[in-house]
């Protein structure tokens, strides 16, 4: 049998430069170096008899190959499945594969024909599978006759599908030596011109649309059009309705992306439906678009978490802008991968706790503020990411990182925004540098300002004629700094003469035209902490007034409700006439994402042009209006000129809806001035 292991221990020979020893393998599988004597001997007898020639040769200890690594490829390639010993992991994966991916419906006996496997390691092997699938839905159904039977949406294994090839791209990314035994299953799945004709497609809506994904979601989405093709043209449709369709089909994208996936074969209306859902989703590296009303409380969580980080970390971050708009561009994708099952396949994490594991901790335990609203929890990966974000707001506020540039530099980062931007300020914070862009690598090639470019630094190991790439880690080590400087790069410049600073400081008396001189010639060493401060915005109570409040309305309906709520916001002096209309549509539009409590929705319009003035109003109902399938009784409206001016009303909102007391409390209430008392009361409270 040829184990794993075997093929481990060459590829640790091949990649060692001066020559690995026994003792050196011996320790990393913290086995006897007699055992690893006995891995060699059964490799060189494996080898003898295939090419009659040992693999490996053992001198002074160090152990050298004896063959070339095309000669060891073909070997490898020609290892019949019965010769191969699979581990428990390859055995899970196997199944997974076969089942998954394949169009045929096996029985017991041929994977333990085909395998070699017994009944019970089968058994075994497809019960650790069942407890993978169950995070989707899924479960595996097997008997000895009758075959294996996948019980689950068709979404869910569509999302199941595109994450085992997702992580079978990730792993074959790197050139190994070793029998691939999924590799036959993937390629009589995986086509090349279905593949390519996906990108194809994905690169239009890109066109047309004028948006930046990363490499990661793009990856996604054309894994999910394949996949959708091949499903569908096996018989197995998506069934299920897509969460808020209403909103997906009225969204501008929307039209075009039917239009243009209608000309694939074999893309189904729903499929459609799917791929807008994961597309609006996966804006990455510019996120600008809100895709549903409860993105309004999300942002005030963000602002929550900032301030809650702050307070344990003793740093003021909550002024920090390109913070804020880090983790919405970071978070809003995130929340669609947690909601959709779509890992990560790239990680940070060893590196991220690595080097800043108490951050990590702190980060990690602030963000429950917003999964506990949002009902999902960030995983160690998503965590790390965001982790980076905070370090480099950190190292942002700092005066002694900011530096000058000089040559030219284009980040390519697979990775996404958020790594992308932390290579971006670690570079950008050591060296003196310009750089001019951060691209994912599918955009690299039609990319139009390349040859400004000096240098390319990118996480991704690829070679491109006439343009020196430098591969480092999103996150830089030691190793990569090294690397950058041995190419060159000069390191920054962080003393300024006091010569010249003396210079303008006698040149110009008026001190507002000082610091704008002082800033334009040393405004890359300077730290101006002396820009103008944020409003806070007025507290929840300060924007709801007495004439906007309405108690124990009687209504028959949720068109009644909404037609009350307006007309409410119109004589409060809040909003004009056409907002109502735009309460109607967004109840179609967003549906059961309105919904901010148990007995509770918070609609709002959207258009500037129909609000008057930054307010609330509140309403309680005598009876309760069905809601899909919520039973609700208190409408909140807001109308906003702007979002800063309703923030801090917003937490508070959030924070007193948390309370399950609160909504009882508001329904208990026989006046307007009760319920601003009660408010007033909160507000203190929360002092």
């Amino acid at each position: 049998m040829v184990k794993k292991r075997y093929f481990e221990i060459i590829n640790l020979v091949i990649n060692s430069n001066d020559g690995i020893t026994v003792k050196d393998i011996s320790n990393l599988y913290n086995i006897t170096e007699r055992s690893i004597r006995y891995d060699i001997d059964e490799l060189n007898v494996f080898f003898q008899e295939k090419n009659n020639k040992d693999i490996i040769e053992i001198n002074n200890n160090r152990l050298k190959i004896l063959y070339s690594e095309n000669e060891i490829e073909d070997i490898v390639e020609n290892i019949k499945e019965k010769e191969y010993f699979l581990s428990e992991n390859e055995r899970v994966n196997i199944l997974s594969y076969e089942i998954f991916l394949s169009k045929n419906e096996f029985i017991l006996q041929y994977f333990t024909e085909k395998y070699n496997l017994s009944k019970t390691t089968v058994r075994y092997s497809l019960k650790e599978l069942n407890k993978i699938i169950s995070e989707y839905g899924l479960v595996i159904d097997m008997n000895n006759n009758r075959g294996y039977k996948i019980i689950g949406s068709e979404i869910n294994i569509r999302k199941y599908i595109i994450n085992i090839l997702r992580e079978y791209i990730k792993n074959t990314k790197e050139k190994k030596i070793e029998y691939d035994p999924l590799k036959k299953i993937i390629q009589k799945f995986y086509k090349k011109s279905r593949i390519e004709e996906s990108k194809n497609t994905i690169n239009k809506i890109l066109d047309y649309t004028r948006k930046t994904i990363s490499d990661e979601a793009f990856e996604t989405l054309q894994l999910f059009l394949f996949i959708s093709a091949i499903r569908n043209k096996n018989g197995h449709e998506i069934e299920e309705d897509v969460e808020n369709e209403i909103f997906l089909s009225k969204t501008m994208e929307f039209s075009k992306i039917r239009e243009i996936l209608e000309k694939i074969e074999n893309i189904k209306e729903k499929d459609v439906h799917y791929f807008v859902d994961f597309f609006l989703g996966s804006y990455s590296y510019n996120l600008e678009y809100s895709y549903f009303l409860n993105w309004i409380l999300i942002e005030s969580l963000i602002d929550q978490f900032i301030k809650l980080l702050s307070d344990k970390l003793k740093v003021n971050l909550t002024e920090d802008k390109i913070l804020r708009k880090e983790l919405l561009n970071h978070i809003k994708p995130a929340i669609y991968r947690m909601k959709n099952k779509f890992k990560l396949t790239e990680s940070i994490l060893s590196e991220v706790k690595k080097q800043y594991m108490e951050l990590f901790i702190k980060t990690k335990s602030s963000l429950k503020i917003i999964s506990d609203f949002i009902d999902l929890s960030f995983d160690e990966d998503e965590a790390a990411f965001i982790t980076v974000m905070i370090q480099r707001a950190i190292m942002r506020n700092n005066p002694s990182t900011l530096l000058k540039k000089d040559p030219n530099i284009l980040i390519v980062c697979g990775l996404g925004y958020s790594s992308s931007r932390f290579l971006y300020e670690n570079i950008n914070n050591r060296f003196q540098v310009n750089i001019i862009d951060i691209i994912p690598f599918n955009q690299l090639e039609n990319y139009n300002y390349l040859k400004k470019a000096d240098i390319i630094i990118s996480t991704l190991d690829f070679k491109l004629d006439g343009m020196d790439v430098i591969t480092v880690n999103a996150v830089m080590n030691e190793k990569d700094i090294l690397k950058l400087k041995n190419y060159g790069l000069p390191e920054k410049k962080s003393k300024i003469k006091l010569s010249e600073l003396l210079s303008i400081i006698r040149k110009v008396p008026d001190e507002t035209e000082l610091k704008k001189q002082l800033m334009r010639n040393f405004g890359e060493n300077i730290y101006d902490d002396m820009g103008e401060k944020s409003e806070t915005g007025k507290s929840f109570v300060e924007l709801l007034s007495e004439k906007s409040i309405k108690l124990n309305v009687a209504a028959n309906n949720l068109d009644e409700v909404i037609e009350i709520t307006g007309q409410t916001m119109i004589d409060s002096g809040l909003v004009k006439e056409e907002y109502t209309d735009e309460l109607k549509n967004q109840i179609i539009q967003y549906g059961k994402y309105i919904l901010v409590g148990d007995k509770t929705i918070l609609p709002h319009g959207q258009l500037l042009k129909n609000v008057r003035e930054t307010g609330f109003s509140l309403i309680t109902l005598k009876k309760g209006i069905d809601f899909f399938g919520s039973e609700i009784k208190i409408v909140i409206c807001l109308a906003s000129r702007n979002k800063d001016e309703h923030l801090r009303a917003i937490l508070e909102l959030n924070r007193y809806l948390k309370n399950p007391d609160f909504e009882n409390e508001l329904l208990n209430k026989e006046s307007p001035e009760e319920i601003t008392d009660y408010l007033e009361f909160l507000e203190m409270s929360d002092i």
